[in-house]
């Protein structure tokens, strides 16, 4: 995990990114195949909780993801060491990662 910190104080390290971003990626891919209404429920009170889990708020997580999105290369890094964290869990769980 990078423990970089941005350039603002109010915008989330890149730690706390890619934590936020793994829990956001758990909890949208728990409840494939329900129905669309079901899933959209879902995410919006996965992501509420989500947001109290790391005590931060909409805006908060919305100016941090704005950054990073400005600042490619460290959304870059943050994607590549999310990926590999999540290959590693797949990989721990007895899954295959070989596409």
């Amino acid at each position: 995990m990078t423990s970089c910190s941005s350039d603002s104080s109010d915008i989330l390290s890149m730690g706390e990114m890619e934590d936020i971003l793994y829990d956001i990626y758990l909890s949208q891919n728990i409840e494939d195949g329900v129905s669309y209404d079901r899933k959209k429920y879902s995410e919006i009170t996965n992501r509420e909780a989500i947001y109290r889990k790391y005590d931060i708020t909409q805006a908060e997580w919305d100016s941090s993801y704005n950054y990073y999105c400005r600042h490619a290369d460290k959304l870059h890094t943050i994607s590549k060491n999310l990926s590999e964290r999540i290959r590693t869990d797949v990989l721990e769980l007895g899954g295959d990662v070989s596409l």
